[in-house]
């Protein structure tokens, strides 16, 4: 090969070795190699945050809805959500979600008893008030409540996926609603805010 043909070759072989990960593919994609500072990531930018306020109050209507006339003039009981891996704990969101669905749950007209008021309801250190389908039988009695509504959470990379359910006495769920907030730097603040 010719002088100036090995001086092109190797100015071409720089030019690769220059301009960084986009051009090193033999080495593997730039996600194998930001460990080691061979590639830039750039940070992650969150979605705006969703009006929690607006989206809790509309789902509570959307639990009501299917409700009887006569069942509207029970007693409520709304429990802190629980976080969907760890149901035996909650969040500062778990507990804002469930003080804005009894806000949505009084105003549609609904007696929602406030279960900080009852020395009767366990509540769990920084944890939030906690029941599930099988200890609500026990739980209305001591309440003098009909309804239970209750409801997790789950974190995606996005959006915090939220599942409610209004129960009866028995357990039986008579209405559910799921919906999504984006996970925005609020919402992600209040998923790790200290308890």
């Amino acid at each position: 090969m010719k002088r100036g043909c090995w001086a092109c070759l190797l100015g071409v072989l720089g030019l690769f070795a220059l301009s960084g990960c986009a051009q090193r593919l033999a080495f593997g994609d730039c996600a194998d190699r930001v460990s080691t500072g061979e590639c830039y990531r750039p940070p992650v930018v969150l979605p705006p945050d969703g009006d929690l306020v607006a989206t809790t109050r509309q789902a509570a209507v959307a639990l009501l809805a299917p409700l009887s006339a006569t069942a509207r003039q029970q007693r409520l009981l709304v429990s802190s959500l629980a976080d969907i891996n760890a149901l035996e704990t909650t969040s500062a969101l778990g507990r804002l979600l469930a003080e804005s669905l009894a806000a949505g749950f009084i105003q549609a007209g609904m007696q929602v008893v406030e279960p900080r008021l009852r020395n009767t309801l366990l509540i769990q250190q920084n944890q939030g008030e906690f029941m599930l389908s099988r200890d609500f039988a026990a739980i209305s009695q001591a309440q003098a409540v009909d309804l239970l509504a209750v409801g997790t959470y789950a974190v995606g990379q996005q959006q915090v996926y939220i599942n409610l359910r209004l129960l009866n006495r028995a357990g039986v769920a008579l209405a559910s609603h799921a919906f999504v907030l984006p996970l925005g730097a609020d919402t992600e603040r209040l998923l790790h805010e200290p308890a």
